[in-house]
Parts: C-alpha cells; structure tokens; sequence
C-alpha cells in the first residue's frame, strides 16, 4: 500500500517521517479516503513497527497522524488494544508504547472539546449583546410607531437602526452557530472515544476472567493484573470528563451482573474520586 510505502520511505531519521507526512499530507488524505478504515489501521500500524525501538517517536508519529486528520480515534484504539503492549508484560517498549498511544489520543481528543468549548465561549458576550441591540432596536421602533406625534424622519431613523441590529446580529448568530455545531460534535466525539476505551477494556479482560472463574484460579495472570491497573489508571485520569457519561457507561458498557463484578468495581472506585 502507497500509506505503509510513504512511511517506511520517510524512516531514514525522524524529521525525514515527520517531513513526508507533511509534503503528502493531499495525497495521504485522499488515499486515505479511497482505502477507507483499512488505510487508518496500515497508518497506524506502520508507524508503530517503523518505530518500534523507539516508542516516544511512535507516539509522536501516531499522535502527528491524528493532528493531520488522517486517522481517527477509533482506529488508534483498535490498535492499542490489539497490540502486544496490552496483554504483555515482558515487552516493556510495547507496553510503554500502547499507554502513551492511548494517553495522547485520549488527550487530543479532550483538547479538541476544549478548544471548541472556549471558541464558543469567546463570541458568546458579542452574541448576547448583538442579541440585545436587536431586541433594544425592535422595540424602540414598536414604541415609536404606537406614539402618537411620532415624526417620520425619526421613525425611519429608528428602523434603519432596527434594520442595522438584525444585520449584525444574523451574522453574529451565524458564527454562534457554527462554533456551537463544532462544540457539540467535539464533545460527542469525545464522550464516544470514552466510551470506547472503556468497553475495549471490557472486551480485552473479559474472556481471561471468566474463564479464570470457571478454573477456580484464584489469581488472575500478570497481563491481567497489568491491564486493570492501567484501566485504574485511565478512570482516575480522566474522570472529571468521564463523570459526565458515567451512567451511560455502567448502564450500556458495564451493567451489573452481565460484566464481570472486578471490572466495574475497578471503574466505580476511580470515577467517583
């Protein structure tokens, strides 16, 4: 696949995989759109191999792939959870690899969210005051049109500002708008990727637990241990934006008694913190 060429090309250094990135970042895009999900996960992938005894630059590779658009949360996902770094203890570069990969998505996506949020944040005293002006302009006019003695020149003066107002205001509450549909959809895309590192932990652990129980193993294997603790630390990390969707989560990806019981005690004891 030209993706997983590009990249290998550009691994003679560092700033060589950054560069290429960046010179074919159109023909990266639509490649990537003609190869659909396939071509995300190659990115993803690619990078993590071409990279493999360095796991600051994989990170920072996959991390420059999401900044570009060309992949998205949910393929750096799949790949973190069906790597070796995640039920593996032993390999410690694919370990310390899977959890930056997961942190610094994760990270972007709360970034982006918060970004989107203050851009609304910012236009929203122009909005209101836009808003009032046009109210102000509207009713002076109702009000002189219903007084008596009224003289036109005013009247008129006084609907041309009415008529300036609702401008204004139109293409205020146009921008409003836009940076309020951003908002919401940064938000759901990120309450989506929470959710989605949640019930991939979920899908990681359960079969080894059950099966655990079923043999009467009184201890869980290393890898599971490991895995736990890093779902530990996740919830603790990021529980001021999981809390939001905490219901949805325990309801939809953890409900009682169709989980096993250590999973979601493991969340519930970080959530709430």
């Amino acid at each position: 696949m030209a993706l997983r060429t590009l990249l290998v090309a550009g691994a003679k250094s560092f700033t060589h995989t950054l560069i290429a990135l960046e010179r074919y970042l159109e023909v990266l895009k639509k490649l990537a759109t003609d190869a659909g999900d396939e071509a995300e996960a190659v990115m993803v992938s690619t990078a993590a191999k071409v990279w493999m005894n360095s796991p600051q630059r994989a990170a920072i590779a996959i991390d420059r792939l999401m900044g570009m658009r060309l992949v998205q949360a949910p393929a750096v996902v799949r790949w973190v959870f069906a790597s070796r770094g995640m039920t593996s203890l032993a390999d410690e570069l694919a370990k310390g690899l899977a959890w930056e990969v997961l942190v610094n998505c994760t990270n972007k996506m709360v970034a982006r969210a918060s970004d989107e949020e203050d851009d609304l944040k910012a236009i929203e005293p122009a909005y209101e005051k836009a808003k009032d002006d046009a109210e102000r302009a509207a009713k002076a006019v109702e009000e002189a049109t219903m007084m008596e003695g009224t003289m036109e020149g005013r009247l008129s003066m006084l609907q041309e500002r009415e008529s300036m107002a609702n401008i204004k205001f139109q293409e205020i509450k146009e921008d409003y708008d836009a940076k309020l549909a951003s908002f919401r959809t940064a938000e759901e895309l990120r309450d989506e990727h929470l959710t989605d590192v949640f019930r991939s932990y979920v899908d990681l652990l359960s079969p080894q637990l059950s099966e655990d129980d079923a043999g009467g193993e009184g201890a869980h294997p290393a890898w599971v241990e490991g895995a736990l603790g890093s779902l530990r630390a996740f919830t603790r990390s990021y529980h001021i934006h999981v809390a939001r969707i905490a219901a949805e989560i325990l309801d939809s990806v953890l409900p009682e008694g169709s989980v096993h019981p250590l999973l979601r005690s493991t969340v519930e004891e970080k959530l709430y913190v």
